[in-house]
């Protein structure tokens, strides 16, 4: 029985004394509005609470925007280390973000352990409507030549140039002049037409691509559009 009793003490002995554990100084945090052409980057504080060496193998993003640079990877106990975070938002759809960044250590009670940040991206340009739909209607024998606008709207600071836009559909026209300057604040429309001599047999999915710049900063977008047939009421095509 004496045995049994010492090394019952020998096991649990190190679960209830000598341990590491993975603290973050600050909770979590907010970069604040973070425009779609730029990346930020922040650093924080991570302390070994513990009474024993803290050791982490690996951190790892919840997204290819995140990225993290670790200071130390051993902690001593009450020992503190700085981890820069950076947020990458170009091309980001505008909204809140809410990304985490994952530390796996040898923290017993928490080995896996995440921080989680904040981010509100914002564009510095927009493109609306954000789908355009052609539908052939009953009294379009010929299909006479539908046309919608897009809007693409500049909300930065600086000039917007527009270099090119393409459509991957033959039958879509897209009239725009080469190399537009969009000053700040202001809109430049653009022309979708259907082609006159396309009545669609099948509903058809296109693309129109913009590429433009703001200063050296490449920033491109795409729209999707949709051009529907014609149906009946018994839902025929019309051709």
């Amino acid at each position: 029985m004496p045995n049994i009793t010492i090394v019952l003490l020998y096991i649990l002995l190190p679960l209830s004394g000598i341990s590491q554990i993975l603290t973050f100084v600050e909770g979590t945090f907010d970069f604040g509005d973070v425009s779609n052409i730029k990346t930020v980057s922040r650093e924080i504080e991570i302390m070994n609470t513990g009474d024993d060496i803290l050791k982490i193998s690996q951190i790892n993003a919840s997204c290819g925007c995140t990225a993290s640079i670790l200071e130390k990877s051993e902690l001593a106990p009450n020992e503190v280390s700085k981890v820069t975070i950076s947020f990458d938002a170009n091309g980001r759809r505008p909204g809140e973000k809410e990304k985490s960044i994952t530390f796996f250590s040898n923290d017993r009670k928490d080995p896996l352990k995440e921080f989680w940040f904040t981010a509100n991206v914002t564009p510095i340009w927009d493109v609306q409507p954000r789908k355009l739909i052609f539908n052939a209607k009953a009294d379009q024998m010929g299909l006479k030549v539908q046309e919608q606008t897009l809007y693409i709207h500049n909300m930065g600071e600086k000039k917007l140039e527009v270099g090119k836009v393409e459509c991957n559909n033959r039958n879509l026209e897209i009239t725009i002049p080469e190399n537009i300057s969009i000053k700040s604040g202001e809109k430049l429309p653009l022309i979708v037409k259907v082609k006159a001599d396309y009545i669609p047999r099948y509903s058809a999915a296109a693309e129109i691509a913009i590429f433009s710049k703001i200063g050296r900063q490449e920033v491109n977008d795409t729209i999707l559009v949709s051009l529907r047939p014609f149906r009946d009421a018994k839902g025929l095509s019309k051709n």
